[in-house]
């Protein structure tokens, strides 16, 4: 059994090679007693995720064409949801809005740096939005 530390600490693979114990940050840890890698500067702490903003375009490719690009607006967002809105660039360089506007749960990318949401529902090879894509 792995002890974790309350600040995000997590346990190092067996083959990566101990740091040394020079300056280490044990304040808050509930297992001060841990080994010294979990206190190291080498242990990657995520910071707070990017996270969607109302009235920005995001847009992501498909996965079976590189050419086509889709592209939504927030129109809305709380906490935990993001109301999305199909766009598209017009010959002029202008962005107009079509569609309905669909609400979608917010999730986190598999990195836990960008929040992700399936624009289009969740089904095979579709396309999701993350919040690093701006247009």
């Amino acid at each position: 059994m792995f002890n974790y530390c309350q600040i995000g600490h997590i346990p190092a693979p067996a083959n990566m090679q101990t740091p040394p114990s020079a300056g280490l940050a044990t304040e808050g840890c509930k297992y001060p007693d841990s080994p010294d890698w979990m206190h190291s500067e080498y242990v990657k702490v995520p910071a707070k995720p990017r996270a969607f903003e109302v009235g920005v375009v995001y847009s992501t490719r498909s996965i079976c064409d590189h050419e086509c690009i889709f592209r939504w607006t927030v129109k809305r967002r709380t906490e935990k949801s993001v109301w999305l809105q199909s766009v598209r660039i017009a010959q002029d360089g202008n962005v107009e809005a079509y569609g309905d506007i669909t609400r979608r749960s917010i999730q986190l990318d598999y990195t836990g740096e960008a929040e992700l949401v399936y624009p289009s529902g969740r089904y095979s090879m579709c396309p999701t939005l993350t919040a690093d894509k701006k247009e």
